[in-house]
């Protein structure tokens, strides 16, 4: 499990997927590589007005630059997935999986 008093190069990732089955499969890998279920946050909008999310987006540690995107991405509808990294090597796993499987990383940390 993720502690973030641990290291100081703990990250945390947010990609956006236009689909449940995306998402899903990319939370299935994420799993397979030794992430746990504590180290992954997925948020939906299926359809409907979307709230206000900004500040569940801030508890669950998104960066400020990345909410704006991920708020203008929900507006078709979509999943963020966020995901909890140890270090750099793992921050480069969960970019790998999150493309793989469709997910758009913000550009600011492409």
């Amino acid at each position: 499990m993720w502690d973030p008093g641990n290291s100081k190069s703990a990250t945390v990732v947010s990609a956006i997927f236009s689909d449940l089955f995306s998402v899903g499969s990319a939370l299935e890998r994420l799993g397979c590589v030794g992430f746990d279920r504590t180290d992954v946050e997925v948020i939906a909008v299926l359809c409907g007005r979307l709230p206000d999310l900004s500040y569940l987006f801030r508890s669950i540690g998104v960066s400020q630059d990345h909410i704006s995107y991920c708020l203008e991405c929900f507006e078709d509808g979509g999943a963020l997935l966020v995901v909890r990294t140890r270090d750099l090597i793992h921050r480069q796993v969960v970019l790998g999986i999150v493309r793989q499987h469709g997910g758009i990383v913000p550009p600011t940390i492409n």
